[in-house]
């Protein structure tokens, strides 16, 4: 099984930018580009990426890369339920 890599982090450290004044240039709240930036969300909405990419000149495939071979995150979520 394969698992979703998101790369945010090093597209922001590449653009010299910081999560909160990506918050800011986007209208989405710093919790869910911190949560996206490491790796703790099941899911991302097509809106909310496209907002991250235009705000950041990239494309989607900039931010999330296919590892294969490595088993997806667990969830850190209360509750023990999985994203």
């Amino acid at each position: 099984m394969a698992r979703i890599r998101i790369a945010l982090l090093e597209v922001l450290a590449r653009k010299r930018l910081k999560m909160a004044a990506l918050s800011r240039q986007t209208g989405i709240a710093y919790s869910t580009i911190n949560n996206f930036a490491n790796e703790r969300i099941g899911r991302v909405g097509l809106k909310t990426l496209s907002r991250i990419c235009s705000a950041l000149d990239c494309q989607p495939g900039d931010l999330l890369e296919c590892v294969p071979g490595e088993e997806a995150r667990p969830s850190k979520k209360k509750g023990g339920q999985s994203a």
